[in-house]
């Protein structure tokens, strides 16, 4: 029942995310076509808005975006773009 899950991989961190994006015909996928790979605030938007949050999306997308600023995460997408 918690808001964010832990792995004890990064593969098993990968595998079960892109599980919950494909199932049920891609829904949450569907939420999250358009967004540039490096805008996080659209991320956690279309996710709260999704199938894939928890019963309250305002909180959920205020504490992911507060995960995400707490711990720079947002520089490992910055990152990995201006590596393309």
């Amino acid at each position: 029942e918690e808001p964010f899950r832990k792995y004890a991989t990064a593969k098993q961190c990968f595998e079960d995310h892109s599980k919950i994006l494909t199932v049920n015909n891609g829904k949450v996928a569907q939420y999250c076509k358009n967004i540039s790979a490096t805008d996080y605030q659209g991320w956690a938007k279309a996710l709260a808005n999704s199938p894939y949050h928890g019963s309250n999306p305002k909180t959920y997308q205020q504490n992911l975006l507060g995960e995400i600023r707490d711990y720079n995460l947002h520089a490992i997408d910055l990152e990995a773009e201006n590596r393309r």
